[in-house]
């Protein structure tokens, strides 16, 4: 299965089906990494954001790979 991450802001205009889709894969116990901030679905936003995105796919691509990072 592929590595799930879900990121949304606060005030972004998706953060409700952002939450619902978290809800349903907890419901249905699929692993998934879920991250929210304040701020809405601009540039602002994902400048703020994109650090800790790479480090989390970065994790998940060594995992896959055998490593520890």
């Amino acid at each position: 299965m592929p590595h799930i991450y879900i990121d949304s802001g606060t005030e972004d205009g998706l953060i409700r089906e952002a939450r619902e889709l978290a809800q349903i894969l907890m419901l249905n116990n699929v692993p998934f990494d879920y991250m929210q901030s304040r701020g809405r679905h601009n540039s602002e936003y994902w400048r703020r954001s994109i650090g800790h995105m790479m480090a989390i796919q970065y994790e998940v691509m060594e995992r896959a790979l055998g490593n520890r990072p």
